[in-house]
Order: C-alpha cells, then structure tokens, then sequence
C-alpha cells in the first residue's frame, strides 16, 4: 500500500470503498491538500462527477466524509470513525476485546521523504505485521498479516 500519500491514492482509487480514518480533520487536510495540488480534483457541492470530490464540513470545521469520484467508475468515501467511536484509538481494542491494539509510533522521530517503514514501524504489539487496506469486498478498513490474509 506504501506509506506515502501516491501510493495511498494508486491503491484506493482501484476499488470502490468506504474508508475510515480515526479524526478526519486531521487527515483530511492532508487528502483535500493532495487532491487540489496534485491530481488538480475539482470540489462540487454534491455528487460528484469524473475527477471531482464533495466534503461535508460543518461550519464548526467538523469533518464527516469526503467523496470521490475517480473517474473510472470508482468512487471512495472517507469518512470518521471517531464520529461513531468517541475515544481514543488505544481504547478501541480494549472496548471491542480485540487482540490487536494500537502501536506505538515514535512521533519525533525524523523521517524523510520516501522513508521505508521499519520491522519495528509496521508491527503490532502483539509482533504482527498489520497494514491498513480496504477490503475489496466491503471496502471496510481491514488489515492483512504476513500472508496476505485479510483479518
């Protein structure tokens, strides 16, 4: 999937999916950024058409979707997870009993552009490797193991 914004998009815009992202303030200032600047999407108000994209923002600033058309017959909708989850990401797997919990990243560490992820950056806790996909049947943000199997 990588672990940069264009290998993000190459992988999403193949599908159709619903992803999730956990705050979609914080990231969807990083999707709208790349949408305008680098693939040059056009923002409507509703229903967007080949290469466009809608938001719903609320005049608070509150982020609930993004939707994207790709123009291939593929659409994407961002929404925010903590909208029907309203705590932390560390208390997911302990509210739901999940064996995964959330990793631990060090955020002052300085990494550069193209950076490659460590063993340490791409695993679990519990010594899993998890990337974050859509599921290509659900389009529901699941992660795959060292196999390749979808959890």
């Amino acid at each position: 999937m990588g672990n940069d914004m264009a290998g993000f998009i190459a992988r999403i815009r193949k599908m159709p999916a619903i992803v999730y992202f956990h705050n979609l303030k914080f990231d969807g200032y990083f999707l709208l950024d790349y949408f305008y600047r680098v693939l040059k999407l056009t923002r409507v108000d509703r229903w967007p058409g080949a290469n466009e994209f809608s938001t719903v923002i609320d005049h608070m600033g509150k982020f609930y979707m993004i939707t994207v058309n790709w123009g291939n017959n593929k659409k994407t909708e961002f929404r925010d997870s903590y909208k029907k989850l309203p705590f932390k990401v560390s208390r997911v797997a302990e509210a739901f009993k999940l064996p995964e919990a959330k990793g631990k990243l060090d955020y002052d560490t300085y990494r550069p552009i193209g950076h490659k992820l460590t063993q340490a950056e791409k695993s679990l806790p519990c010594g899993r490797r998890f990337d974050y996909c859509p599921c290509p049947e659900t389009g529901i943000r699941y992660g795959h193991d060292k196999a390749n199997r979808w959890q």
